[in-house]
């Protein structure tokens, strides 16, 4: 039977889909090629596994880019303080000269 509260959804929001609960249209089958690692219906299966020899080889490449950004980094600290410590000549000598 209907709820009371039945006849103010449907004023609200019209009346129920026309298809049954069990067969929703919005929700189709999978599709028919599965990309490895593509398993949208199975949320408690992991993602693609990735091999260790793959995994290892991104890891060295981050670490080398790791590194040189760190070298580059080191490179513009040393110019830092080469020019602090040049403006610090210069005003001295400047306040010698006057």
């Amino acid at each position: 039977m209907y709820r009371p509260d039945d006849r103010r959804r449907r004023r609200r929001y019209g009346p129920g889909p026309w298809w049954p609960p069990w067969y929703d249209p919005r929700y189709g089958p999978p599709p028919d090629v599965i990309y490895p690692g593509y398993q949208p219906w199975d949320p408690y299966r992991p993602a693609m596994v990735r091999r260790s020899e793959d995994e290892v080889a991104a890891l060295e490449r981050e670490l080398e880019e790791l590194e040189d950004e760190k070298v580059e980094i080191e490179r513009t600290i040393e110019d830092i303080k080469k020019e602090i410590n040049r403006r610090k000549r210069e005003s001295a000598s400047r306040s010698d000269i006057a």
